[in-house]
């Protein structure tokens, strides 16, 4: 099915995917298997307004990063991770900032990671870690020592590394429930008390703020503050609910090019183009030599048709795919998206791929004054305003023109003009200051 148009990005996670707090249950009994469930918190010491996520994989390798935009009432929150790899070990970095200024990071490396259950990890930050913290190309470090981090408790560094056998299984709806900060009742380890309740907000899965809350980043419901009510295989957009073209942060193949899907799952980004002389492998998402995985699907240009037996060409035969179909991996599969052309999702300029089966992100429309997303005739832009909008300019109404830019104001003779509702017009029966 293509995917569906509303009205209006990540790094490398080959066996992790971040959840909402509310769906953590489902995706811990899914496929991906269990994993782990960041219940993340602090001691009532911090002013923060952002808090930033980090994952490594054991050798250091970025798998994750997201930011958050927060308040301290939001807090607590959690995020969840699905893992499929028996015995993985994870990095997590955990900070919090105020006006881009770090005031507390916690990193922690959590040993053998559950493929089925899912275990809790409680992370809280507090000001009296502040000192060991400080900033290194637009990110907190700490000075604590390689493999330990800060306890808030204490302000010292300790032992950062955690074995996952070793904690408790999390359970649907639990967050971390704190001493406040000064009290002095805190056992040194970060764990508190649990207290029922879900996370702060209706978040959703594509990591965006919704109604006072933080969200995951992934599956997931609600977004742009709304609540969608979105399928499994589905995130939301401006209120809508629109279809993964792709498992969220995973590798695929699309051709000959190794793709790795966003964590929405409704776009993806180029990650390896595979040479000549090589082509993807749809199993493992890699570039192989040869020119397709011996007796396997694969494809001759649009034609779907079997490699032969040592993968140096294909076995006779084979069908072609229709006009609204492009082969991959050996299948006739329907278009995701109109090939060739770009359309919006929500703020982001989205371009579909040629073979119409996988789409990237070109631009957001955020920077202030181009912050609407406008698309006609199989192209999109970042524009100032949706057609037909009005606002008000001086004591005049501007229009909205068909290409997205606010036109000249018209006077509102012997009125005032007056916004609501996203609107404007000329209301009353004098102008302001009219004598």
């Amino acid at each position: 099915m293509m995917k569906s148009k509303p009205s209006t990005r990540s790094k490398y996670l080959p066996w992790f995917t971040l959840c909402t707090a509310a769906l953590i249950a489902s995706c811990g009994k899914s496929e991906k298997g269990g994993g782990l469930m960041l219940m993340i918190d602090q001691d009532g010491s911090l002013t923060l307004d952002q808090l930033r996520v980090r994952i490594f994989d054991e050798e250091g390798k970025p798998l994750a990063s997201k930011d958050y935009q927060v308040a301290p009432s939001d807090l607590p929150a959690t995020l969840g991770l699905s893992n499929k790899e028996e015995g993985a070990t994870v990095s997590i970095r955990v900070s919090a900032w105020q006006s881009e200024v770090p005031l507390d990071v916690r990193d922690l490396v959590v040993e053998n990671v559950p493929t089925d259950t899912t275990k809790a990890v409680k992370i809280i930050l507090g000001a009296s870690c502040g000192p060991w913290v400080s900033e290194e190309d637009g990110e907190a470090v700490s000075s604590c020592e390689t493999g330990e981090t800060c306890d808030p408790t204490t302000g010292e560094c300790e032992d950062g590394r955690i074995d996952a056998s070793d904690l408790d299984e999390y359970k649907g709806g639990e967050e971390a429930e704190l001493v406040p900060a000064g009290d002095g009742d805190g056992d040194g380890d970060g764990d508190g008390d649990l207290a029922t309740g879900g996370m702060s907000g209706d978040g959703d899965g594509d990591g965006d703020e919704a109604t006072g809350g933080m969200s995951g980043d992934g599956e997931g419901t609600g977004g742009g503050g709304e609540d969608c009510n979105c399928d499994d295989e589905q995130s939301c957009v401006d209120g809508e609910c629109v279809d993964w073209e792709c498992t969220p942060d995973e590798r695929f193949c699309s051709g000959t090019t190794v793709r790795l899907c966003a964590s929405d799952g409704l776009s993806s980004e180029e990650d390896e183009a595979c040479g000549e002389g090589f082509y993807c492998d749809a199993g493992s998402a890699e570039c192989e030599e040869g020119v397709c995985a011996p007796d396997e699907p694969a494809c001759d240009g649009n034609r779907a048709r079997w490699c032969n037996a040592d993968g140096t060409g294909f076995a006779p035969g084979g069908t072609i795919c229709g006009s609204d179909e492009s082969c991959d991996a050996g299948e006739c599969k329907e278009h995701e998206c109109p090939p060739g052309e770009e359309f919006c999702q929500g703020e982001q300029v989205i371009a579909c791929a040629e073979n119409g089966l996988s789409s990237s992100v070109t631009a957001v429309c955020d920077d202030g004054v181009l912050d609407v997303c406008l698309e006609s005739m199989g192209e999109a832009d970042c524009v100032e305003c949706t057609p037909e909008d009005t606002q008000c300019s001086g004591n005049g109404v501007q229009t909205c023109n068909a290409s997205g830019a606010w036109g000249a104001a018209e006077a509102c003779d012997d009125q005032a003009c007056v916004e609501s509702d996203g609107s404007a017009s000329c209301e009353g029966e004098c102008a302001p200051d009219q004598q």
